[in-house]
């Protein structure tokens, strides 16, 4: 998926080693913010961040066959946020997505999941500083914020339990599974 921030483009590609083919690209009804926009866990969705508006809008894409095919997509919805959004993350497993955007001296953290009518807001919390990026690993979603990453239990966003490690101005979260490989002396 390929987005021209600031405009109403949206592309979806399809990459291969000779070419990056388009697929479709369609003009979405508002203008996309800076944010990436992320696929939902069954591959049916995207879920895009808009930037005149503090909204979220789900796109319904449909598969393309061949090669030169084009495919289908349409709005499913647009749901308002209080304010705009930071960072999207789709969660692993499910039709749904993480959030972040600013709320006062800190950062509504929210998980959204996908149903009939669009998106909803299944839970939130909210926790100090300015979240710039998200990550999620098995059941934790990691919290990158200006001074500090956090871990925060996916399965109840209201556990203070927290983890969370010092940090020095934070742009971005990456976090990868590693298999290890146990390694014989010899």
């Amino acid at each position: 998926m390929g987005t021209d921030p600031g405009s109403q483009h949206m592309s979806l590609l399809r990459p291969s080693s000779a070419e990056i083919a388009v697929l479709t690209r369609w003009e979405t009804t508002h203008s996309l913010a800076h944010v990436a926009p992320v696929w939902t866990a069954d591959g049916r969705y995207v879920i895009a961040a808009n930037a005149q508006t503090a909204s979220l809008s789900m796109y319904e894409v449909g598969a393309a066959s061949g090669r030169e095919s084009k495919a289908e997509v349409r709005l499913g919805g647009t749901v308002q946020t209080m304010t705009p959004i930071k960072a999207l993350l789709a969660h692993p497993s499910e039709p749904a997505i993480f959030t972040s955007r600013p709320q006062g001296n800190g950062s509504r953290l929210e998980l959204w999941k996908m149903n009939a009518s669009g998106l909803r807001l299944a839970t939130d919390t909210w926790i100090s500083g300015d979240v710039v990026a998200l990550a999620q690993h098995f059941d934790h979603l990691w919290a990158a914020s200006n001074d500090r990453l956090i871990r925060i239990s996916t399965r109840d966003f209201r556990d203070r339990r927290t983890f969370e490690v010092p940090l020095h101005r934070a742009q971005a979260l990456i976090v990868q599974r590693a298999i290890a490989h146990p390694v014989s002396n010899i």
